[in-house]
């Protein structure tokens, strides 16, 4: 799931972009929903390196001109989300709202109260955007990021997650006409400049798919996506999910079918069933194999990539829990019952500092996490009395390899 699929209790969260004729600003007029009041880019593309954090893709820039930020890039996201620790340390003057009270939440969640704080300017490489609104909420993935950037702040531009080579560019311009094969339509049923909805053919039949950057896995279906294709393997129960406000237990499967848009094929995918968002996602790990290019004026987005092969999702495995970046480490959530993590004696809070000899902070990387779940086991120092203790803990595969 989208680590923010929020309902937003204030309309104006964002400020109005102004008209500008400045050649080096992108103006735009009374839009809906927009994120910043002046947007300004080099004619040249602007391109920044993307991290892959267990899955988010996320980018450094500077705020104000002086304080390093982290973002994860969402495609998820209606607008600008950071954690109230970094705010205060930042000493962000909090928006008048008018005593319009704030909440976000999850669906199914229970919901929390959010200040709203104005952002002078944020940079991102040479790209800088001005006038900003944030949102104060506590943040689910830890210290790996120290926040959440909706896609509407690029909504005159091209934006390209090139996770192959692992870089975020910004760019003017606009893709050319949908042909159906490597770029297609999109449309934003749920937010003006977001949430891009593409039509996915699933086992034969078109349905609607969310592109979801900030879903670290690689799909989520609803139960009538699995009844359309019949499941292969599965439903076992699944990864603990975090949200803003609720973890929730999941169960996972692997279709009897295949997933088709334009010439991408994802023949038997696996992921979490569920109907608690009410529509289905496509997510980090199946995106992860594009250079994916977002034309919001347009509506059009380019899958590009240098094969056209088939894209089948490997066995999906698992070390029976989860975790974040803390300060001192990764700290442990989600140990799921009846697994090897628990019989070794991992406990949700426990903060791990090495695996398999090498340090935590590498086992973060998506890539790197993915080699650690073809072995047959790994090797957790968990900080304990002052010490760390090493625990055996054996990888059980949930699905298997497609057949």
């Amino acid at each position: 799931m989208s680590t923010w699929r929020y309902r937003v209790a204030l309309l104006a969260v964002c400020a109005a972009l102004a008209a500008r004729s400045d050649a080096q600003v992108i103006s735009r007029h009374s839009g809906p929903s927009p994120l910043a009041s002046e947007v300004r880019v080099p004619d040249e593309p602007v391109e920044l390196p993307l991290r892959r954090d267990l899955g988010w893709a996320i980018v450094e820039g500077r705020i104000n001109d002086k304080h390093p930020v982290r973002l994860i890039v969402d495609t998820g996201a209606p607008g600008i989300y950071l954690s109230p620790e970094f705010v205060k340390r930042l000493e962000l003057p909090e928006a008048k709202s008018s005593g319009v009270r704030v909440r976000v939440a999850s669906p199914g969640g229970k919901g929390l109260d959010a200040t709203l704080h104005t952002i002078e300017s944020l940079r991102l490489g040479d790209a800088e955007f001005r006038g900003l609104r944030a949102l104060a909420v506590p943040q689910p993935q830890g210290e790996s990021a120290d926040g959440v950037l909706g896609i509407g702040m690029f909504a005159e531009l091209l934006l390209t997650f090139d996770y192959p080579n692992g870089r975020l560019r910004i760019e003017r311009g606009e893709l050319p006409a949908a042909n159906g094969r490597d770029i297609v339509t999109f449309r934003t049923p749920r937010q003006p400049y977001s949430h891009p909805v593409i039509a996915v053919n699933c086992c034969g039949q078109d349905v609607d798919f969310t592109l979801d950057t900030g879903m670290t896995g690689w799909f989520r279906f609803t139960p009538d996506v699995v009844k359309q294709c019949g499941m292969a393997q599965g439903p076992v129960d699944g990864p603990v999910a975090r949200t803003v406000d609720r973890e929730l237990k999941t169960q996972v499967c692997r279709l009897d079918g295949a997933l088709k848009c334009g010439d991408v094929v994802f023949e038997s995918p696996h992921g979490v069933v569920d109907d608690a968002i009410g529509f289905p996602l496509m997510g980090g790990l199946a995106l992860e194999h594009f250079a994916l290019t977002l034309d919001q004026k347009h509506h059009r987005l380019r899958f590009a990539r240098p094969s056209k092969d088939t894209i089948v999702a490997p066995p999906l495995r698992t070390a029976g829990f989860r975790m974040q970046r803390c300060a001192t480490g990764g700290q442990v959530f989600g140990v799921m019952s009846g697994l090897p993590a628990e019989k070794a004696g991992i406990r949700d809070g426990d903060v791990i500092g090495s695996i398999n000899g090498r340090p935590v902070d590498e086992c973060f990387d998506a890539a790197r996490w993915e080699g650690l779940m073809r072995g047959e086991s790994l090797r957790v120092g968990v900080q304990r009395g002052g010490g760390e203790e090493i625990l055996t803990i054996a990888i059980r595969e949930l699905l298997a390899a497609a057949k």
